[in-house]
């Protein structure tokens, strides 16, 4: 493997890690700076909406030729804020820590999208695509378990709190700015014999070409209804682990670690046994698989058939998506793939916004009411998978 693209999934492990240490109890987190759960609902969906809209901003300034320089300033930006919300931990500064944390979360996002197409920039392949996604995964869910092995435990007379993981965050994220500096991307795009015209990416110009592109469009309802289905189960799965199954914080991190891990290893089969061809299969896997789930947790309801539905939900979040979605992304070309992804990313974030928003009016209702909604959902989202497969397979040329 090219040693740049080495670096750069490096670079995305680092920055996996520092925010799966510290995001792994952001919910708790939140709880303890005077948060309510209704609070905590609003502030991710608010976090989601303006992810929407700042990705919008950010795709009239982001080409090819800057991406790594926005990468790097986006990155210093995340380890200051995880080094703010570190200091005022506790402070009853709620109004600036849902400020920053509103504000990472658009950072976060941004970060994520510029990562492949800095891949890309060196090598376009689909595989590739599905490991940037596995690496930042793989590193996410091991933050996940050292951070849950480590909380509440002392180091000679340091314990280590939530808010522990933030200034740790800090430090790994400046290690990732160090390893992306040292990558030179211009001479990949100098060599580039196919740049782009930097005028051509914008998410206006995006959008008016997906309206002749049925399978960009049924692409991007497919994201729409599945981030709704995906997260009117999941927004907060550690306040149902600990508030409504009543787990310690410490078991209910490592029982999502037992889940995550399951999701990495099936992940990694599904990567190297299964071809991009026939999606219909890992369709079904991913979404069929738990509209079943959510419907026998429903009829059979109690805490085993909601944890069942709970747990398959995680073990199937990245075991197909970057199968599912590869052949979709590496249909665009350099500046237009940037600006595709920042307009999936709007989508994407636009469609968290109303999960998180319906995921916090269920849970007041009744965990029974999260499992519906998720369950019509998940029915909407195969129909629209299934076509949009179907299309694919009858149009192969890539979009110049």
């Amino acid at each position: 493997m090219n040693k740049d693209i080495k670096r750069i999934l490096w670079v995305t492990g680092l920055y996996s890690f520092a925010g799966g240490l510290f995001y792994n109890f952001i919910e708790l987190w939140l709880l303890g700076n005077s948060f309510s759960t209704s609070e905590v609902s609003f502030i991710y969906s608010i976090g989601a909406l303006v992810t929407a809209i700042g990705i919008m901003v950010f795709s009239y300034v982001i080409k090819q030729k800057n991406i790594q320089n926005f990468a790097l300033g986006l990155l210093i930006i995340k380890a200051i804020i995880f080094y703010l919300m570190y200091q005022i931990n506790g402070m009853g500064f709620k109004s600036i820590i849902s400020i920053l944390f509103i504000i990472d979360f658009v950072i976060d996002t941004e970060i994520y999208i510029l990562l492949y197409p800095m891949i890309s920039s060196i090598k376009k392949d689909d595989k590739l695509y599905a490991t940037r996604g596995l690496t930042y995964e793989a590193f996410y869910y091991i933050a996940f378990f050292i951070s849950g092995m480590l909380i509440g435990k002392k180091l000679l007379t340091y314990k280590f709190t939530y808010n522990t993981y933030a200034i740790i965050g800090t430090f790994i994220l400046f290690i990732a700015v160090v390893i992306l500096l040292d990558v030179d991307l211009d001479k990949y795009i100098k060599k580039s014999k196919k740049t782009i015209n930097n005028s051509t990416s914008s998410l206006i110009k995006a959008l008016k070409d997906i309206k002749k592109d049925k399978v960009s469009i049924l692409y991007l309802l497919f994201v729409f209804f599945a981030n709704i289905s995906r997260f009117c189960i999941l927004a907060f799965t550690m306040i149902i682990f600990t508030k409504y199954l009543n787990f310690e914080s410490g078991f209910a991190s490592n029982l999502r670690l037992v889940f995550n891990i399951a999701s990495v290893l099936l992940a990694s089969i599904a990567l190297r046994k299964l071809t991009f061809k026939n999606n219909y299969i890992n369709i079904f896997i991913k979404y069929g698989v738990r509209a079943i789930l959510y419907l026998i947790a429903l009829l059979y309801y109690n805490d085993i058939t909601l944890l069942i539905a709970i747990g398959y939900t995680l073990i199937s979040i990245s075991s197909y998506t970057h199968v599912i979605d590869a052949p979709y992304i590496n249909r665009y070309e350099k500046d237009e793939q940037i600006a595709f992804l920042n307009l999936k990313e709007v989508i994407n974030y636009a469609s968290r916004a109303i999960g998180y928003l319906v995921c916090g009016l269920c849970i007041a209702i009744s965990l029974k009411m999260n499992l519906l909604v998720s369950l019509v959902f998940s029915l909407i989202t195969i129909t629209i998978a299934c076509t949009a497969n179907y299309y694919i397979n009858k149009n192969k040329v890539i979009k110049k």
